[in-house]
């Protein structure tokens, strides 16, 4: 079975991707960025949305989630080679790592508590 984003995912995903081919990227702000990389054995160029879930300014490091796990195909390639992202108004050139499980944790439970008003609530009656 493959696992696949959700058809309105998918969609919002392509308008917010609109957004920067027609230079209105900085409208997002810091939220969403947009991937060009690689194929690590095609050598074909690809283009992907992601949200950002956390940042270190001090590193210069911004963190996005393999959502479909470490096997999805544009997480290995931008550890296989450097990638280029637009972010906001940003144009960047970056190269990838991945993060340890401490570290990431962190990170998420940071996402989460910045977009807890999004969370599902999982209270009992």
């Amino acid at each position: 079975m493959t696992k696949t984003r959700p058809p309105r995912l998918m969609r919002l995903l392509q308008v917010l991707g609109s957004l920067y081919d027609h230079r209105f990227g900085w409208l997002l702000g810091q939220r969403f960025l947009r991937l060009d990389h690689t194929g690590r054995r095609s050598g074909r160029e690809y283009r992907i949305m992601l949200e950002v879930i956390g940042t270190d300014r001090r590193a210069g490091e911004i963190y996005v989630l393999a959502g479909l796990g470490p096997k999805t195909d544009w997480y290995r390639n931008v550890l296989a080679a450097p990638a280029r992202i637009e972010l906001g108004a940003a144009r960047l050139e970056v190269r990838a790592h991945p993060v340890d499980p401490g570290k990431a944790a962190g990170i998420l439970n940071g996402y989460e508590y910045r977009n807890r008003l999004f969370a599902p609530s999982c209270g009992a009656d």
